[in-house]
């Protein structure tokens, strides 16, 4: 079995060390998490089939397979063995590792719900579209600059990098008709004097504070409007902004996690309400804010979340094998930092430390 999803746990049992580690004795993770002890992290995976339940139909053992767990799921994939449902996995791209392809699912799943499934950009509605994506360098952003430019979109892509520090992989997809600015986010958003304003925007920072200071330059942008003597800003009044860092889900794991309602972020200028509101608002896909000063009823802000979708992962695995896609991993394709299963706790703690440390890099752990 070879895991991917490091990168995505690496904080969540962060917060566990940090429970255990504190005064408090990680009480609130004992009491809300013993009933399923030993917790198993782990999102995506790549392995052969063992065995399979008699009204599976469309895998048989011996299958090389790749997926994501939901989290509605228990249990994870940092394991030998992974028990989860067909609607979960897909075959694995033939032209992929299995390291390569242990990086995506997660991730891709990820993007494709931010952008299709909140974004309500389609293969077919997204053509000609103006896309900006803040945070291109990581794993998620990587994923949606590749899939947008694929569907015809007009893409420019940032990074949470200082200014001209863009990795090899991005640049080189500019050749693809990717715009790749040589500032980072924050100076772009700042100073942006293009000519006109973007349909969509999608803010996949893993950082909550890089994304905070997005949304703070953002509120602050007028809206493009038409007459004499006005001048081009980053915004219209149709603009839908996605980011992946709700002001509460962002903290959700280490809630889940610790029983902690400390690691809760207070909302700040994103806005206030209880974690049942944040869920709520990023399932329905729309919530009003007052990005954009005048604009009508707001902007359409929305948070995005992972969404399981079978045909997706398909569809993403199809990509994969047309080439549309690939794995730019640890800035490079097909590259990746690797760790044996029992070097896991290594793994997390790169992850833990990735802002000083990893840039759009994946972790991945095999047990092969």
């Amino acid at each position: 079995m070879i895991s991917g999803g490091v990168n995505g746990y690496g904080s969540f049992v962060h917060c566990i060390r940090e429970s255990l580690s504190s005064g408090g004795g990680g009480g609130g993770f004992i009491s809300r998490f013993s009933e399923h002890l030993p917790l198993t992290p782990g999102r995506d995976f790549v392995g052969a089939i063992v065995a399979r339940g008699r009204s599976v139909a469309q895998f048989k053992p011996g299958d090389l397979v790749w997926g994501a767990i939901p989290p509605s799921e228990s249990g994870g994939s940092h394991t030998d063995y992974v028990v989860t449902t067909e609607k979960a996995i897909a075959h694995k791209p033939r032209n992929l590792s299995n390291v390569e392809a242990a990086s995506l699912p997660y991730v891709g799943l990820t993007a494709w719900a931010a952008i299709s499934t909140f974004g309500e950009l389609t293969a077919q509605s997204a053509y000609k579209k103006r896309v900006l994506i803040l945070g291109a360098d990581e794993d998620v952003g990587c994923f949606a600059v590749q899939l947008l430019r694929y569907w015809g979109a007009e893409v420019t892509a940032t990074t949470c990098s200082s200014a001209g520090s863009s990795p090899d992989w991005l640049q080189t997809l500019t050749e693809e008709g990717v715009k790749c600015p040589q500032q980072d986010s924050e100076h772009f958003l700042a100073n942006y004097s293009g000519e006109e304003a973007f349909d969509f925007i999608l803010d996949a920072s893993i950082s909550s504070t890089v994304a905070r200071r997005h949304y703070q330059l953002l509120s602050k942008a007028k809206l493009q409007q038409n007459g004499e003597g006005d001048q081009s800003q980053v915004l219209h009044s149709k603009t839908v902004y996605v980011t992946l860092s709700s002001p509460l889900l962002g903290g959700l794991d280490c809630l889940e996690a610790t029983g902690d309602s400390a690691h809760l972020s207070d909302g700040g200028e994103l806005g206030t309400g209880t974690v049942a509101d944040a869920i709520s608002d990023s399932l329905s896909g729309v919530q009003k804010s007052g990005v954009g000063a005048g604009a009508p009823g707001g902007l359409r802000f929305r948070w995005a979340t992972y969404l399981p979708n079978p045909k997706a992962l398909q569809h993403i695995g199809d990509l994969v094998e047309r080439g549309a896609i690939r794995p730019f991993t640890a800035g490079a394709p097909g590259a990746a930092t690797v760790y044996d299963f029992d070097r896991a706790p290594e793994a997390y703690q790169l992850v833990a430390e990735r802002p000083t440390t990893l840039s759009g890099e994946r972790v991945v752990l095999s047990n092969l």
